[in-house]
């Protein structure tokens, strides 16, 4: 198929922009779990976590094979490498891990941030909790690039960071921080802005990029043939709440590079 040729191209021979390094670093937030247990997860799970996100953004997932043909030709390589911080802040050797005591992972919201954060104009900042307040309610959150008066990065729930580990490995939770690194990168959610998905009155939303179809949002389900709003839904989209997201579209990419190239 033309989509296996294309995905059979060596990357840096495909039309693309040069690849962004983007340095990264997990702020783990602990109750005095061990290392490698609940929420003081491993730095084999962290690595993980990269490398599904840099699969993810450069066209190397396994399920990208399962994009319904509809949406094969519009396929976006975001030629993004997420790479853990090699240098602190103060210019110190890291590995792009650190680890602080604090019961405020239960039940976690913006104020762990004022805990640890490194420059967010700088770093890509991942906390990793226990669990998220129940007022968020999410798995994970981060904020637009516009947004103001905010710290900017993600919060994550630790059983959905990577696949090893304390990760459910659930096919959702895999691709989790895939999906908040695109409202990291100006993205909204497919249906547009942050209604609740699967709600009729979002056909007459939009996410703000032309190839993306309009969309009610889908949750935990995998219908290939859904047409929600007049037109077959690119429930596949990282940036839907479908249990099998594998792609970004073209559109996506630029609207992505754009924010990256941004002042």
């Amino acid at each position: 198929s033309k989509n296996k040729d294309f995905l059979d191209t060596p990357l840096n021979t495909r039309p693309n922009t040069t690849t962004k390094i983007v340095p990264v670093v997990f702020h783990i937030i602990h109750d005095g779990h061990f290392i490698g247990t609940e929420e003081n997860i491993s730095a084999e799970q962290v690595e993980d976590a990269i490398r599904i996100m840099n699969e993810d953004f450069n066209l190397l997932n396994d399920d990208l094979e399962n994009v319904a043909g509809a949406f094969e030709d519009i396929i976006g390589n975001v030629n993004v490498e997420f790479r853990l911080a090699q240098l602190d802040p103060n210019g110190n050797c890291s590995n792009g891990i650190t680890r602080t005591f604090s019961n405020m992972t239960n039940q976690a919201d913006d104020c762990i941030k004022d805990l640890i954060n490194w420059d967010d104009t700088k770093y890509l900042n991942i906390w990793v909790v226990e669990d998220i307040s129940s007022e968020i309610n999410a798995a994970a959150y981060t904020y637009l690039p516009s947004s103001p008066y905010v710290i900017h990065g993600i919060v994550a729930n630790h059983q959905y960071v990577g696949s090893i580990g304390s990760s459910s490995n659930s096919a959702y939770a895999r691709h989790t921080l895939t999906h908040e690194s695109g409202h990291f990168f100006n993205l909204s959610h497919t249906w547009g802005g942050y209604a609740p998905n699967g709600d009729p009155d979002n056909c007459s939303n939009d996410d703000d990029v032309e190839d993306t179809p309009n969309t009610i949002g889908t949750n935990s389900s995998c219908n290939l043939s859904q047409e929600s709003c007049q037109s077959l839904d690119n429930i596949q989209n990282f940036m839907d709440y479908a249990n099998c997201t594998c792609m970004f579209t073209e559109g996506q990419v630029a609207r992505m590079q754009n924010c990256l190239n941004s002042s």
